[in-house]
């Protein structure tokens, strides 16, 4: 029936718009960060991986107008200075001298 196939598609919509949350939301805690999201599925990105402390790790690799991006913060962490430094360079070298690095005021949980 017709209103078969409404309700159908309302609940397809619904359990997406469910399935997103846990990306649109945002603990308080992370609040002052001021972030803008975006989400996409990217399913024509290939998945990549990498090696880091025993796990392997999944990611894409997604290119943005550097103008986009601001200001990075870095996670907590055991070695900030270090991870500062070598993300500065990183940022320099790639034409992002522009981008501020801020540090996270979560503590670090050893």
């Amino acid at each position: 029936s017709n209103f078969m196939s409404f309700f159908k598609e309302d609940m397809r919509v619904a359990i997406m718009y469910l399935s997103l949350l846990p990306f649109i939301m945002k603990h308080m805690a992370y609040s002052y960060e001021a972030e803008t999201r975006f989400i996409s599925s990217f399913s024509s990105v290939p998945t990549k991986y990498r090696y880091r402390q025993g796990l392997v790790i999944p990611y894409k690799e997604i290119f943005v107008e550097k103008e986009l991006l601001d200001s990075i913060i870095i996670g907590p962490s055991a070695n900030q200075n270090k991870v500062e430094e070598s993300l500065r360079q990183f940022l320099d070298d790639n034409n992002l001298s522009h981008v501020k690095i801020e540090r996270s005021t979560i503590p670090y949980r050893s």
